[in-house]
């Protein structure tokens, strides 16, 4: 048998990171959306909705993501569970 190691983004405190579903599902709906509306005016006019705008605003999506996983689990904040 051989042993597999999984490999996790680890805390200062020794924890791994968990990402709640109720903090991810309207940000990846809020995505789904943009990236449907982007299409249909990717068509229209693709000079000015370029790949690069889709990026960015799912990179920022990404971002806010995880800067609300971070809040919600920072130590020490009446919020903060396990």
């Amino acid at each position: 048998m051989r042993y597999v190691r999984r490999l996790r983004w680890r805390k200062p405190s020794g924890q791994s990171w968990q990402f709640d579903s109720w903090t991810l599902a309207p940000i990846l709906m809020t995505g789904v959306i943009y990236v449907c509306s982007w299409q249909l005016v990717h068509r229209q006019m693709p000079h000015r909705f370029g790949a690069a705008r889709l990026a960015s605003f799912l990179a920022r999506l990404a971002a806010l993501d995880l800067a609300i996983v971070m809040l919600l689990r920072a130590p020490g904040l009446p919020w903060h569970r396990f």
